[in-house]
C-alpha cells in the first residue's frame, strides 16, 4: 500500500462522519415514524420524563398503525374499519400516546395530515392542541422533521404546518365544519346520558369527512373511559357491528 493510500484508508473514517450522520438520522426517522411506542419515549426523553410502555401501548400502537394505513379491521365483522374507539381507564396515559404524541408523529410523517380534536372541555382540547404544537415545534423534531407551523395560524385551537396540515381543537358538540379532517374524540360529548345525544355523537363519527392522503389514513378515533354495559353509545356500537 502507497503512502498516499495509507493517508487515505486513515481519514476514511473522518470523511465519512457526516455520512454516519445522516444514517443515523434517517434510521431514528424511520424508528420514530413507524412505531408511536418509540415516538413516545423519544420525547418523553427529550422533557427528561420516562415512558414505561405496557402491554396496552402495544396493543393500541398497532391499531394505529393499521388505521394509519387503511387496513383496520373490525375483530367480529372482518370488514375494514374507518374508526377506533379505545376505552381504559383513567390515569393510563390514553391523552399523551393516542392524542397529543400521536397526532405529532402523523404530522412527522404527512405534514399534510389534519385533526380535528375534541374534548368534553374546550380548555383541555386547546392544552392537547398546545402539547402537541410545541412538540412539533421542538428542536428535536425539527431536526428529524422540518414540519414549519404558519405563524398567521399559530393559536391552541387552530394551526396550519406550511404544507396545510394541522390542529383544530374545540369541545366536543361544537361546530367542526369546513376543516376536512381525521378526528379524534376524547372523552364523549359531555353528558350525553340520553339516547338523542349519543345519537348526535355517533353520527358524526359515522360520517365520511376524513382525509386519505398519500397512503395515509386518518380516520377518527374515540378515547373514552370504559363503556357501561348499559351505555346508549354502546348499544350503537353493537348494533353497527352487527349490521356490519
Amino acid at each position: 500500500m502507497t503512502t498516499s493510500a495509507t493517508k487515505n484508508y486513515k481519514n476514511l473514517p473522518q470523511d465519512l462522519q457526516p455520512l454516519e450522520k445522516l444514517v443515523k438520522k434517517k434510521l431514528l426517522r424511520r424508528k420514530l415514524e413507524t412505531s408511536q411506542i418509540a415516538f413516545t419515549k423519544f420525547f418523553f426523553r427529550v422533557r427528561k420524563e420516562q415512558f414505561i410502555a405496557a402491554e396496552h401501548h402495544a396493543k393500541i400502537n398497532a391499531a394505529l398503525l393499521q388505521l394509519e394505513a387503511g387496513t383496520l379491521r373490525c375483530p367480529a365483522t372482518g370488514l375494514l374499519c374507518t374508526n377506533l374507539l379505545i376505552t381504559i381507564a383513567p390515569r393510563f396515559g390514553k391523552t399523551q400516546f393516542c392524542v397529543i404524541d400521536w397526532m405529532a408523529r402523523c404530522l412527522a410523517k404527512n405534514p399534510r395530515a389534519k385533526f380535528i380534536h375534541l374534548s368534553y372541555s374546550d380548555d383541555l382540547a386547546l392544552d392537547n392542541s398546545a402539547k402537541c404544537r410545541d412538540i412539533v415545534q421542538s428542536a428535536e423534531f425539527q431536526d428529524l422533521w422540518p414540519v414549519r407551523i404558519r405563524a398567521d395560524t399559530d393559536s391552541k385551537k387552530k394551526w396550519y404546518s406550511e404544507e396545510g396540515g394541522g390542529v383544530y381543537a374545540t369541545a366536543a358538540g361544537g361546530p367542526v365544519t369546513g376543516f376536512g379532517a381525521g378526528s379524534i374524540a376524547d372523552g364523549k360529548i359531555p353528558g350525553t346520558e340520553t339516547e338523542s345525544e349519543d345519537t348526535e355523537f355517533f353520527d358524526f363519527f359515522q360520517g365520511d369527512d376524513f382525509d386519505y392522503e398519500d397512503g395515509l389514513f386518518y380516520g377518527a378515533i374515540v378515547i373514552d373511559d370504559p363503556i357501561k354495559v348499559d351505555d346508549a353509545f354502546n348499544e350503537k356500537l353493537r348494533n353497527a357491528v352487527t349490521s356490519g
